[in-house]
């Protein structure tokens, strides 16, 4: 069964829709859980989807990018203070954003689920069950290094400096995504 969302992407590339549409449309979310068993969505993922969120938005994209956490322990919480502190010295504001968990149904909801690490997926394909679909999700970082499956690395121990080189791996994924996709356009 074809997801709503999904059906109305695939409405809206038919030949009759393809002239009416304006920016492409894509639904993304970035899944992640710390390494130290404290799983979140205030590190990585958030700084992906401000990142993203950013680049889309430049680009002229009618993107909704999301990010979510594997276990509900930060759920609601704004981003950790140095993800903050990095995006906006990089000009981007996630301040707002909060912490919420992945869910099975996240499946049927997102074109794209980009996870930040191994023990990711596995989490994934634990929650989502019948749903999860391999041609949804994927490696984050496979967008640098196609079939790698690397992890992005967790930042939470690493300090500032250790945020600030998070944040540049995942700007060059994020303009690596923005770059194929506007191949696609066109």
């Amino acid at each position: 069964m074809i997801s709503a969302p999904k059906l109305y992407h695939q409405q809206l590339n038919s030949p009759v829709c393809k002239n009416l549409q304006g920016p492409s449309l894509l639904i993304i979310i970035f899944v992640h859980e710390d390494f130290d068993g404290l799983p979140g969505n205030i590190c990585r993922s958030s700084l992906a989807e401000g990142i993203l969120q950013h680049k889309a938005a430049a680009a002229g994209f009618n993107w909704t990018v999301e990010s979510a956490g594997t276990n509900g322990f930060h759920v609601d919480e704004a981003p950790h203070h140095l993800s903050q502190k990095v995006a906006t010295q990089n000009g981007i504001n996630i301040c707002e954003q909060r912490a919420r968990k992945f869910v099975a149904k996240d499946f049927e909801q997102f074109d794209k689920i980009y996870v930040m690490a191994e023990d990711v997926m596995n989490d994934v394909k634990r929650i989502a069950g019948k749903y999860f679909d391999a041609d949804t999700a994927d490696y984050f970082l496979n967008e640098l290094n196609a079939g790698k499956n690397q992890d992005v690395p967790d930042p939470w121990y690493g300090g500032e400096e250790g945020f600030v080189e998070v944040y540049d791996l995942i700007d060059k994924a994020c303009d690596a995504i923005i770059a194929k996709e506007s191949v696609r356009k066109n």
